[in-house]
């Protein structure tokens, strides 16, 4: 809403950063591809090959991105919202030192090779249940470098799925599982898969911190479907506001409701993937209410102006409810672009 006779400024910023999300999601797409698009992933059975010789079948779950983009390791690595790289996440911390725990209970599991010799085995920690009902060779106590009739060590870390999973696979079987396999490393606890997961350089084994997560997914978006959607209603109300409110004050609103949603969401949906302008243009639909309410007496048609943004904002939260769509960045983009509209946005005098 803008009153009659307001200074009107050329909307710049709204151009600008529109200008920037474009060519990044053009970047994003050279990068990570196009996964399958649908709502849900597809579950894929892969062959593998086992440690001790068998052929297995492995599934997994493929990508899936119903915006037309990357898959969601892809998004997390291109640096979505996702609070397991932003901070350390209890969950993740319990389960890993769970697993570390069990290392104690690992030894060097030899196996040798059907066409090889008894000197030339292929080797890896395994637990000793494990190794003996194949009636390979168990070391216990030993790592596989200190058998000497290991030729080759096949068991090695895994870092599979989005949440820094580790397990000591074949490449094989890593492979089918859509993981990232680890050819220099023994143990899981000597693997930095929150690293290998992130993908950004800020997560090690004892520190989580990319905390340009709560800033980086403004400028950045899930996929082509996604960027039409935000970019629609950002050229169209966005630049309406900052017509009326003037560059400075609208990218400082836009940037504390982007911030303070992705904030909100990653205290409240912490493994939920998100990338977007959603929480910044929620704010922009706070400041038109606060812009309405602040010119009423000036609008032509004041009821039919509020009722449209009524209209907008209900439509808005109820595609929020479908898969894939973060409504609690929306919600805490309204919450932060009210407070932040309320201190930028100047009242009207009238004479």
């Amino acid at each position: 809403a803008r009153a009659r006779g307001d200074r009107e400024y050329t909307p710049w910023f709204i151009w600008f950063i529109t200008f920037v999300q474009l060519i990044g999601l053009i970047v994003q797409l050279a990068l990570g591809g196009v996964t399958a698009v649908r709502f849900s992933p597809e579950v894929v059975e892969t062959a593998a090959h086992t440690f001790f010789g068998a052929v297995t079948k492995r599934a997994r779950y493929a990508g899936a991105n119903v915006f037309i983009g990357p898959t969601a390791n892809e998004l997390i690595k291109q640096g979505a919202k996702f609070s397991p790289c932003m901070r350390e996440d209890e969950l993740i911390l319990r389960l890993r030192n769970q697993d570390e725990a069990q290392e104690r209970l690992l030894g060097c599991c030899a196996v040798s090779e059907p066409l090889g010799t008894p000197d030339a085995q292929v080797c890896g920690p395994t637990f000793a249940d494990d190794c003996n009902q194949f009636g390979a060779d168990f070391h216990g106590n030993q790592t596989c470098g200190s058998v000497t009739t290991c030729a080759s060590v096949t068991l090695r870390p895994c870092c599979i799925g989005v949440y820094g999973q580790c397990g000591l696979t074949t490449q094989s079987i890593c492979a089918a599982y859509g993981g990232v396999y680890q050819p220099t490393l023994s143990l899981c606890s000597e693997t930095n898969c929150g690293g290998t997961m992130c993908g950004m350089g800020g997560v090690t084994r004892d520190r989580v911190n990319e905390w340009w997560r709560f800033a980086v997914p403004i400028f950045l978006h899930s996929g082509l479907l996604h960027l039409v959607l935000n970019l629609g209603f950002q050229l169209s109300v966005g630049t309406q506001i900052e017509r009326s409110a003037g560059s400075l004050r609208v990218m400082l609103i836009y940037f504390i409701s982007g911030i303070g949603a992705n904030a909100l969401s990653g205290a409240l949906a912490p493994y939920q993937a998100q990338m977007g302008c959603s929480g910044a243009l929620y704010g922009m639909l706070a400041v038109n209410f606060i812009m309405l309410f602040q010119e009423w007496k000036e609008l032509e048609e004041p009821v039919k102006e509020l009722i449209r943004a009524i209209l907008m904002t209900l439509l808005c939260l109820l595609v929020g409810t479908l898969p894939w769509i973060d409504n609690w960045a929306h919600i805490g983009g309204v919450f932060f672009g009210f407070a932040s509209g309320v201190v930028f946005i100047p009242y009207i005098t009238l004479h």
